[in-house]
């Protein structure tokens, strides 16, 4: 019942970030700026969608090697494909328990362990992803003399706060794992005792997971591994600007920060519960980016046009390799439906 809310919340959600996106858009105008794509640079950005999903797909490798240190690039990519199949293609980030269910279940990889690179990924990602929204806030103060809105600046900070208050508390229940026990059993004696220990029995399962993780050497190719991640995204963004015909308002191309501004938006726009695919959030949120550099001009046909085809394109590739693991029996479609279960039964207490 609850989970049935949520989708309908997250599909109302994602409906109105959708009308906002598209708000007063002359169809005419959008309809005739397809005729404007550059399909060289379209080919050049599913080279770079390529490249993106195999450095995402080693930098796991590197999570999950203190865990099992002999699984072929081969698992990765077909489990991190399905995975990431999964996650734009199921409401609610359901898709999220896939990759570490299907890694458990094809590899005999530690279900808890597995979990854990999850969430540290998670972390990493958005830490590294707030500081770069705000090393652009500053450039673009500085050099471009450009301001971001409010509540875009509003929604970067609340991304970052949450991220690094994951991170701190990952670390603290890593190091104080009994203090947190007692804490959670705390709280929680007042409401449920039941729920207590369910809540305890997460946190011991998380817990050891994180101590699978790897050392800080690891954790150096791994930041250095997000940096290129991020950068290959970045860039794709760039050369989509070119693609789709977009210009500043004094005919000029756009800057290259342009499109780690957009990058953040993306990734913040995201986070917001919405349906299959982040339809919505991901379009509100790239659009309002591309309103401090791209002509008004350009903003109901050429702007719009780039938001519908990075999202396109993005769910394409995510989705077409992933479908392709599946019908040839690499994976077991039942599987991914059923992991979200899976796991929710993992962490039930023992």
């Amino acid at each position: 019942m609850k989970r049935n809310v949520n989708l309908i919340i997250s599909l109302v959600l994602g409906i109105l970030f959708l009308y906002l996106t598209f708000k007063g858009v002359d169809t005419e105008k959008l309809i005739d700026s397809f005729s404007q794509i550059k399909w060289t640079y379209i080919i050049m950005y599913l080279f770079f969608l390529t490249g993106i999903q195999i450095v995402r797909t080693t930098r796991w490798g590197v999570m999950l090697k203190p865990i099992k240190s002999n699984i072929s690039f081969k698992d990765l990519y077909i489990v991190s494909s399905v995975g990431f199949m999964a996650l734009v293609t199921l409401p609610l980030r359901l898709g999220e328990f896939a990759r570490p269910y299907l890694i458990y279940e094809r590899c005999n990889v530690s279900l808890s362990a597995a979990m854990a690179t999850i969430v540290v990924e998670r972390v990493i990602d958005g830490i590294t992803i707030g500081f770069v929204f705000f090393a652009t806030w500053i450039i673009l103060g500085v050099t471009f003399n450009t301001s971001i809105p409010p509540f875009l600046v509003n929604a970067g900070i609340i991304f970052f706060v949450i991220f690094v208050g994951i991170f701190i508390i990952c670390m603290l229940m890593y190091l104080k794992q009994s203090f947190f026990e007692r804490v959670v059993r705390f709280i929680f004696r007042i409401f449920s005792h039941d729920l207590g220990e369910r809540i305890v029995g997460i946190l011991n399962r998380f817990i050891y997971g994180l101590r699978s993780l790897p050392d800080v050497k690891s954790f150096l190719n791994i930041f250095i591994q997000s940096m290129i991640y991020w950068g290959l995204n970045a860039t794709g963004l760039y050369l989509m600007f070119y693609a789709c015909g977009l210009f500043t308002a004094d005919e000029k191309p756009l800057p290259y920060i342009a499109a780690y501004v957009v990058l953040c938006m993306q990734v913040i726009g995201i986070t917001i519960p919405s349906g299959p695919a982040f339809v919505g959030p991901f379009d509100f949120f790239t659009l309002k980016a591309l309103e401090l550099f791209v002509a008004p001009s350009l903003m109901n046909s050429n702007a719009l046009l780039y938001v519908f085809v990075v999202h396109t394109m993005q769910f394409l590739q995510q989705t077409l390799y992933g479908i392709v693991f599946v019908f040839t029996g690499s994976v077991s479609f039942k599987s991914v439906l059923s992991s979200s279960k899976r796991i929710n039964e993992f962490l039930e207490p023992t």
